[in-house]
């Protein structure tokens, strides 16, 4: 037994989801950085209309992770269940069938992207007064996005290959070297909007070399290689199987912050839609301390599940939920007491109105007052992911952002404005929250039984 195997199912429980899960949780906050950092840079450099830009363009990068989710995370949890199998050779062949779709994907829906942006910031919500400023943004983040579906979408299976760290790594030097170059490209240069995104792309871009070349190290267990790749249609397609509950949601992400975007205009106006960004910004920040603890535990779970150690697979899954609530509890007291200077980060009060920073106080007291619900929640989801269970993943992640939200951010804000769309979120969190208790306390009992059977 190697090393990854010996920690992945042998390993104490603790020590070793924290090994995973935090720098899974690191890299996730710093690749949120791309979008966070670019918007506190145009909030300072440009102002409020820019930010609103930004805002407009953003359901894109949720329909990027999306497609690159559809490919990366399916490979991660084929990976892991089949090293669990030994069965590396499996596990090898669905790299390189990820790394082909990724990458046909990407340069088709970037080519599509740039042909139709104008229609497509009008459906993300971008109003004429921020349209210019939408429209250099998006032209360069759709433009060159091949370089996110890479990066991001097999940054997943470096970790399920037992390398936490390594994946990290891998949106730490992306992340960095946007910051800085956000800050030379709009504040320095004073490029603007289109400064931001260039520091986007360019942080991308050396993201994918760094993924790219990890998996032609000779020391890697499995390779992406160029010759002797044999195409298998039916692989394909298991793969996207098992990253469709995830994929669905995030593109499901990008369909919504479009409807939210139209909602906040409709009731208020282009320093709403600013206001809305940032919270939204902050708000992702939150969330993803989870979404890292979750990603951290899939392949141990995943593993375990392939190595038929169910006890193992239990323990993961509730120690996951329990730091995962707990973290994101500290975190919704921390955004409630410090909400007015959270926001400031992003508004220079030179060039921007007041209203931005108190309507932005509101969103974040409002929008996200049942988010510690959303532990469990989200490591549930990862559960039935890392089991390979695609069909309970996707019902618990469309319960949480559509079966629930849409309906509610669609009706409620007749009757209270600008405040029903803020309270849409909480709402739908607590039902979605209900929903996983009853999927979990069924699987549960499932799991009982099947080793009572084996007794």
């Amino acid at each position: 037994m190697n090393e990854r195997d010996e920690v992945m199912g042998n390993g104490k429980i603790l020590p070793t989801l924290l090994k995973f899960s935090i720098p899974a949780t690191i890299g996730m906050v710093v690749n949120s950085l791309y979008n966070v950092v670019d918007r506190i840079f145009v909030g300072k450099g440009v102002g409020e209309m820019g930010i609103a830009a930004t805002t407009a363009v953003n359901p894109v990068a949720f329909i990027i992770m999306a497609l690159s989710i559809l490919g990366g995370m399916g490979c991660s949890t084929l990976v892991a269940i089949h090293l669990g199998e030994q069965k590396a050779d499996e596990a090898e062949s669905v790299l390189n069938h990820t790394i082909r779709f990724i990458i046909v994907v990407a340069l088709l829906t970037s080519l599509l992207g740039v042909i139709f942006i104008n229609p497509l910031l009008k459906v993300f919500g971008a109003t004429e007064d921020v349209m210019e400023y939408a429209r250099q943004y998006g032209l360069i983040i759709i433009g060159f996005s091949s370089f996110n579906y890479v990066s991001f979408g097999l940054n997943h299976t470096i970790r399920s290959l037992g390398n936490p760290k390594t994946a990290m790594s891998t949106m730490i030097i992306g992340g960095v070297i946007n910051i800085i170059l956000d800050y030379l490209f709009v504040m320095v240069f004073g490029w603007g909007v289109a400064g931001a995104a260039w520091a986007t792309i360019i942080g991308q871009v050396v993201s994918t070399i760094w993924v790219i070349s990890y998996f032609m190290r000779p020391k890697v267990a499995i390779h992406f290689k160029i010759k002797g790749f044999k195409f298998n249609f039916g692989k394909m397609l298991e793969i996207i199987k098992i990253g469709s509950s995830q994929a669905i949601m995030q593109f499901i992400n990008g369909i919504i912050m479009s409807i939210l975007n139209h909602a906040v205009v409709a009731y208020g106006n282009s320093v709403s839609l600013a206001a809305t960004g940032i919270y939204n910004s902050i708000n992702t920040l939150a969330i993803l301390p989870i979404v890292g603890i979750s990603q951290g535990a899939q392949p141990l779970m995943g593993y375990n599940f392939g190595a038929d150690k169910k006890d193992r697979l239990i323990k993961f899954y509730r120690t996951a939920v329990i730091i995962a609530s707990a973290v994101v509890l500290v975190i919704f007291i921390a955004i409630y007491i410090y909400s007015i200077p959270l926001a400031g980060i992003f508004i220079d009060k030179n060039n921007s109105s007041p209203e931005v920073i108190e309507l932005t106080s509101k969103w974040l007291k409002i929008g996200l007052s049942m988010i510690f619900t959303a532990g469990f929640v989200i490591v549930s989801t990862g559960y039935f992911q890392s089991i390979g269970n695609p069909k309970k993943a996707l019902i618990l992640s469309l319960s949480r952002q559509v079966i629930f939200y849409i309906p509610i951010l669609l009706i409620l804000p007749k009757f209270m404005k600008i405040t029903g769309v803020m309270l849409a979120q909480p709402i739908s969190d607590f039902m979605a929250f209900l929903t996983a208790i009853c999927l979990i306390i069924y699987e549960m009992k499932k799991l009982k039984g099947a080793k009572a059977h084996e007794r």
